[in-house]
């Protein structure tokens, strides 16, 4: 009897603990989920943010184009590079069009300090409370979305694009104001850039490895190349909205493409107007009566500067519209 109470003893005392254990992990579980839907709200928070002073009261109601360009938070002399260039208002064909960088925070304190100042002279940063880092880039996008449906969302159009690409701000104005003019695109619910339909990469080895447990399907939704995309600005509040169901996927351009199908949004293909080679921008630039490209990726500085003077001389003064022609398969390899 006293062998059988002891073994009963034992049994109640190792079902008690498992109970207490499974208590304990269950309000661990509890505890990591609230922290990780606090570290969401927080990624969505504002450490810096110019509010109205950029877009004004009305939210943008006389512009064009309203960039956000996410921006490394050491990318100081990009972020001046594009402020001397397509965004300088000493350019008038510049004047439909206005830019934000988002930024995320350094882990190095005089970084951020040093932001704050770039803040504080120009007026133009929007930083967001996490660690800027390539795999948090996804939450610079959805920062440019909660920002641009606060404050700017009676903008014209939207234009998301990396602080290593050259606008041409005339051939891109103009092709958006004779469109909407003419009422020739549709100019609700719709995205216009480099667009495709792409797999996932299950190579390791590859940067952009994507597991099956990330990504179970075979095939992306449509979605528009991260370099630069344009959105139509009443697609900013339901994107938004979205991104609060709608899981972080760790590229960023797929993410949007996630959010754009769950809005049936219409894509337009304006692949015409890219070119990834700088070498190639310059030469055609030199050599042709009108050129339509629109965007212009450069790998360093004085590239950047060259694309954007040669740009310049030949057509911001001029009266007539550049993009006259278009120009098929215009790609090439840096």
């Amino acid at each position: 009897m006293q062998k059988q109470f002891f073994i009963s003893r034992i049994i109640v005392i190792l079902f008690s603990a498992l109970v207490i254990l499974y208590l304990c992990l269950f309000e661990f579980k509890v505890l990591v989920g609230l922290e990780n839907d606090i570290q969401k709200l927080e990624n969505r928070s504002y450490i810096i943010n110019p509010g109205e002073k950029i877009c004004g009261k009305n939210k943008g109601e006389n512009i064009l184009i309203m960039s956000f360009n996410p921006s490394k938070t050491t990318n100081f002399n990009q972020r001046q590079a594009i402020r001397n260039t397509w965004t300088n208002k000493n350019f008038k064909e510049n004047s439909l069009l206005k830019n934000v960088f988002i930024i995320g925070l350094s882990p190095d304190q005089t970084v951020n300090k040093r932001i704050q100042l770039e803040s504080e002279i120009f007026g133009d940063i929007v930083q967001g409370n996490f660690i800027d880092t390539y795999r948090n880039l996804t939450f610079k996008t959805i920062l440019g979305i909660k920002w641009m449906s606060e404050y700017c969302d009676n903008a014209k159009f939207i234009l998301k694009i990396d602080d290593d690409m050259v606008v041409n701000t005339k051939s891109l104005s103009d092709y958006f104001f004779i469109l909407t003019k003419n009422n020739t695109i549709t100019l609700n619910n719709s995205m216009y850039g480099l667009c495709t339909a792409t797999i996932p990469q299950r190579d390791k080895n590859s940067k952009w490895y994507i597991p099956a447990e990330d990504y179970a399907g075979n095939v992306y939704p449509k979605y528009c190349i991260g370099s630069a995309y344009i959105f139509t600005s009443d697609l900013m509040k339901p994107m938004y909205n979205l991104t609060h169901y709608i899981k972080p996927f760790i590229m960023e351009d797929v993410y949007v493409g996630m959010l754009a199908k769950e809005l049936n949004t219409n894509f337009n293909q304006i692949w015409q107007y890219w070119c990834y080679n700088s070498y190639m921008a310059v030469n055609f630039t030199m050599n042709t009566k009108s050129e339509c490209f629109h965007f212009v990726l450069v790998y360093n500085l004085e590239s950047f500067y060259t694309v954007w003077n040669l740009i310049t001389f030949k057509y911001l003064e001029s009266t007539s519209t550049v993009c006259e022609v278009l120009i098929p398969n215009f790609y090439g390899n840096n």
